[in-house]
């Protein structure tokens, strides 16, 4: 089968105008003097995902990306078309609200996509911040037309859309360790000690009931027959976190959810009763290995459907006793909870062999990023993502359901050589400022942050006026530094030009997928991955010249 070609849109939500909002919440002023390139890392997403509103009919785009910044003090909402919406003459916007505290952690923060019942479609957002507020956010299909006349989104109709609150007082407790929205109604909030809280609301934006959870079911092995190496002890922490906190969190049926605990085991509540009901408790797989620590709260469940079948699946690393240059593998195992419970199960092992990846790889720390299956009538697809430090790759396993066997492996083109190895400073300016300016390679966010480290490195700094573009900006700094440094023109320009590709070879970090019909897209700091079949691509953005 062909193998996956890769196509990144760089500063993707750069092609839309955005929308600022803020709360009704006191800001401080901005702090001042940071680095540079310190400041550009912030303002790139730490962690994002996609929200699916294909279920929505008449929607103009079916995928939103939502993120949140390094610094954890913006949200940003990008519409992602993957049709022929623009031709409809619809003028679609980017919505990223900033945020007078930054959020606790990335497991602090979820989304729950709510279709048109009675009310209008709706994104609910909820997270919570370093003063343990909890903010819920209410973002409406229709907040991302331009020029919508109900302009919802403004202080001046607060109750439409956000609700603040302080719920439960984590500061006498436990501060909060995961927080995941099972559906608009309910929260589940798994603490650093180890509890667990049932957040409840009758809608969206008004108050919560709060419950605990008690445990009090006996264990229940799950006989993997030695799949998975067991601990040789059972520690009451892990990285300072109880080994009882929910690293992820998923729906069994409308009344019970299911927990994977930091020490790998599986727990079923009742949300009726806020009981445990059930604990499998032979999962304590690849003990020792310290990034399991450091890559949660990370996704391990998923849900799928097909026809009458539904099925929840959970991965994990496997222990792996081939020698240590060779990729981790890991096991999903899935249960059959067509009937709501969790019992019926089987296993499949996914590993791929270290064979046509670039040296620079950090295979040993390849871990699984995201993931997503999709049934069908005799096959599983299991879409993954593998990320290490230097490296991202996504593979597709085929299985057949009737023998459970892999029949075949898709892969992902190792990344081509970029275009600047074949630069070099016997280029002309005009090639550079056009390669900068023009080509599409670079954003407005990556551009602005070279312009700062060149300034920031100068010891004579060239006079600038706000109201300057951004290309005369970047014009006028080159030619007098190039001035004052006795260096040619061309060659400052190269070095500008090399300073840009290393901000978009950073903003090529992939952070989550989603599949769609004819492409795979990935969520990427600064970018939107695209991934189908090796051959011309075809996409509603091309690259298209930076503008102010």
């Amino acid at each position: 089968m062909d193998p996956f070609a890769v196509s990144h849109l760089v500063g993707y939500e750069s092609h839309l105008p955005t929308k600022n909002v803020r709360l009704p919440l006191k800001y401080l002023p901005a702090k001042g003097t940071q680095d540079a390139s310190e400041k550009y890392t912030s303002t790139l997403l730490g962690h994002s995902g996609y929200i699916d509103v294909s279920s929505q009919k008449g929607h103009f785009f079916s995928l939103i990306q939502a993120g949140v910044t390094n610094d954890r003090k913006h949200i940003r909402l990008t519409p992602i078309l993957v049709d022929e919406a623009t031709l409809l003459g619809v003028l679609l916007q980017s919505l990223e609200f900033v945020l007078p505290h930054p959020i606790l952690g990335k497991g602090t923060f979820t989304h729950h996509f709510l279709p048109l019942t009675t009310d209008e479609p709706c994104i609910v957002i909820d997270f919570l911040d370093e003063s343990f507020l909890l903010v819920t956010l209410r973002v409406e299909l229709s907040d991302f037309l331009v020029g919508n006349a109900k302009s919802r989104l403004s202080l001046d109709n607060i109750n439409e859309w956000v609700n603040i609150s302080v719920p439960y007082s984590f500061e006498l407790r436990s501060p909060p360790f995961m927080m995941k929205a099972l559906d608009a109604h309910n929260l589940i909030v798994s603490m650093n000690d180890g509890g667990l809280l049932h957040f409840r609301r009758s809608s969206p934006l008004l108050s919560f009931d709060i419950y605990n959870f008690t445990d009090a079911a006996p264990a229940v092995s799950l006989s993997l027959g030695g799949l998975f190496a067991r601990s040789k002890r059972t520690e009451n922490e892990i990285g300072g976190i109880s080994s009882n906190a929910a690293v992820d969190i998923a729906y069994l049926n409308a009344d019970d959810f299911v927990i994977l605990t930091l020490n790998k085991t599986v727990k079923v509540y009742s949300l009726r009763s806020h009981r445990q009901l059930k604990q499998l408790s032979d999962l304590t797989a690849s003990h020792g290995r310290s990034e399991w620590v450091n890559n949660v709260p990370n996704k391990y469940f998923e849900l799928h459907l097909h026809l009458d079948l539904k099925t929840l699946s959970l991965t994990l690393p496997t222990e792996n006793e081939a020698a240590e240059s060779k990729c981790p593998a890991y096991t999903f195992i899935n249960w059959d909870i067509s009937d709501g419970k969790l019992e019926q199960h089987d296993t499949l092992k996914l590993e791929v062999d270290d064979l046509n990846r670039p040296s620079h790889a950090d295979l040993k720390s390849l871990k699984i990023q995201d993931f997503q299956i999709l049934q069908g009538q005799s096959e599983v697809d299991y879409f993954v993502l593998y990320k290490s430090n230097t490296y991202s790759e996504v593979v597709r396993f085929k299985q057949a359901k009737s023998t459970k066997e892999i029949t075949l492996i898709t892969r992902s083109l190792t990344q081509q050589a970029s275009v600047f190895a074949e630069l070099s400073s016997h280029r002309d300016s005009l090639y550079y400022v056009n390669t900068v300016f023009d080509s599409g390679m670079f954003d407005k966010r990556m551009v602005a942050a070279a312009l700062d480290i060149f300034i920031q490195n100068s010891e004579k700094k060239p006079s600038l006026f706000e109201s300057t573009c951004l290309r005369d900006k970047v014009t006028t700094t080159v030619s007098f530094i190039s001035s004052a440094t006795g260096v040619s023109e061309s060659s400052t320009w190269y070095k500008f030009a090399l300073i840009c590709l290393e901000f978009r070879r950073s903003s090529q970090e992939a952070l989550s997928l989603a599949v769609q019909q004819d492409m795979i897209l990935c969520s990427e700091v600064n970018a939107v991955g695209v991934y189908r079949k090796a051959h011309p691509l075809r996409w509603p953005f091309t690259s298209l010249p930076l503008t102010d």
